[in-house]
């Protein structure tokens, strides 16, 4: 170890975890990524800087999670990790409970005893479920729609409650929708991207439902700003544009060409209980950060069209 200051990262092998790694490789910090998994790529890059550090770790193992807190003794913890599924399936509760909620207080539990300077946990938009108005306010009452969401909103009651209790900071982002270079297929954007790449037919819904997109740069500015500085401690706080566009609109805008637009089959049908507008209202960063300017949905996917 190099006796500089250490950023923890949980979910440090996955897309965001990895792109907040290599956005913080010049700090001037040690890098601790914790990770169930990590996927190729990080596992090529990685090793090659003196100053990151890889632990394969599965959060709901407290030994590991206590000796893992030991041995990093954080300054400042980005806790991204968690189990990922939007679908309404009760049976998904109990594992989600054991990993969102079980994890983090075994994370909560191995730091109990360092001095960290901030805790930032990622939570999200979803928990303002489907009946709040436009736009969603932190200060609202959560409505979770599924256990995912459920369990992120226990998380941070934890949280909040654990870090009052013993003087810790903390920081609850509420990440909305977030789209970038090089994601994995795994959400609309990157999946229709994928399908035009290899020209094969893509089926979707219509494509009323609206949802609030941030650029993938400019939600690591907004983390690295607030978790490494000073600004909105101790609060909750939305990462999102405070605009919505619809689904139908981004696949028209990825689609600019006629032979393109052939391979979209607006043929699905919407899910039971559709959320059919997400949107955030973004007062607590343009008050707190009135010089960034992120990228508008526009400019950020004509970065993506190839």
């Amino acid at each position: 170890m190099s006796g500089r200051p250490s950023i923890l990262i949980t979910g440090g092998g996955g897309y965001l975890g990895s792109m907040l790694a290599r956005s913080l490789l010049d700090a001037g910090h040690d890098l601790h990524l914790a990770d169930i998994c990590f996927s190729d790529a990080a596992l090529k890059e990685f090793p090659r800087y003196s100053q990151v550090y890889l632990h394969t770790l599965d959060l709901r193992d407290a030994v590991a999670v206590e000796r893992l807190c030991r041995v990093a003794e954080p300054a400042h913890i980005f806790h991204l990790a968690a189990m990922i599924d939007r679908s309404r399936d009760p049976a998904l509760m109990a594992p989600m409970l054991e990993v969102n909620l079980g994890g983090t207080l075994n994370l909560l539990m191995g730091l109990k005893d360092i001095p960290y300077l901030s805790f930032g946990f990622s939570s999200t938009s979803e928990i303002y479920g489907n009946k709040n108005p436009l736009p969603f306010t932190e200060d609202m009452p959560p409505q979770p729609v599924s256990p995912y969401s459920l369990s992120k909103w226990m998380a941070e009651d934890l949280i909040r409650s654990w870090s009052g209790m013993l003087g810790k900071p903390w920081r609850v982002f509420r990440i909305f929708n977030f789209y970038g270079p090089g994601m994995p297929p795994q959400t609309f954007i990157p999946q229709l991207l994928e399908s035009l790449e290899r020209r094969t037919s893509f089926h979707m819904t219509p494509g009323a439902q609206r949802r609030d997109y941030l650029h993938v740069h400019d939600l690591l500015w907004y983390l690295r700003e607030m978790v490494l500085g000073e600004m909105l401690q101790n609060e909750v706080i939305n990462l999102c544009s405070g605009e919505s566009v619809s689904m139908d609109e981004i696949a028209d805008k990825l689609t600019p060409r006629e032979q393109d637009r052939a391979l979209l089959h607006k043929d699905l049908p919407y899910r039971e209980n559709e959320i059919w507008d997400i949107r955030g209202d973004a007062s607590k960063l343009r008050t707190a950060f009135p010089h960034h300017r992120p990228r508008r949905i526009e400019e950020g996917l004509q970065g993506l069209v190839r």
